[in-house]
């Protein structure tokens, strides 16, 4: 009996950690929801990457509210990597240059990304994410525009293994 009772719990036990999916656990390496990359250029000489004195850039909600950004601040740089909205079909930007690292300072323009929203299924565990289709870049003009012309170089933003946008200036 005891023989019995050793081998239907053994039985029970193995039965409970096969029944166990590896899939119950979100590894840190699977991905994400991908964030847009833009590069930016040198408008005369299109083919060289020109670095954006003080870039700083701030998002904006559906009330024109300033929306802070994390882990971005006033920096010189060639390239800027934004979070796009997965609650609607458009995400707003204002993108200083000569900035001092607030929205009152240096030379503001508005871009707007507009896109179509897919949903993707990851796993149980990890749920959905976003990608991001059929972008495109909209400059809002203005009496002093530094931002003077865009290009798509990738039309889905699937994921940040390079970028998607150009941004000449």
């Amino acid at each position: 009996m005891k023989k019995q009772s050793l081998l239907f719990l053994s039985i029970i036990l193995t039965s409970i950690f096969v029944s166990c999916e590896r899939d119950d656990i979100c590894a840190a390496s699977t991905p994400t929801t991908p964030q847009l990359i833009l590069r930016f250029f040198n408008n005369d000489m299109r083919d060289e990457l020109e670095v954006v004195p003080n870039l700083f850039a701030i998002g904006l909600d559906d009330n024109n509210e300033l929306v802070t950004l994390l882990n971005l601040s006033a920096t010189t740089s060639d390239s800027l990597v934004l979070p796009l909205r997965t609650d609607a079909d458009q995400t707003r930007f204002l993108l200083i240059t000569d900035s001092d690292g607030t929205a009152t300072g240096g030379n503001i323009d508005t871009l707007t990304v507009s896109y179509d929203r897919q949903d993707v299924f990851i796993s149980r565990a990890c749920g959905f994410s976003n990608n991001f289709n059929a972008i495109n870049l909209t400059i809002t003009p203005d009496a002093d525009n530094w931002v003077l012309d865009s290009a798509i170089l990738r039309e889905n933003v699937t994921d940040e293994i390079s970028a998607h946008a150009q941004i000449f200036h």
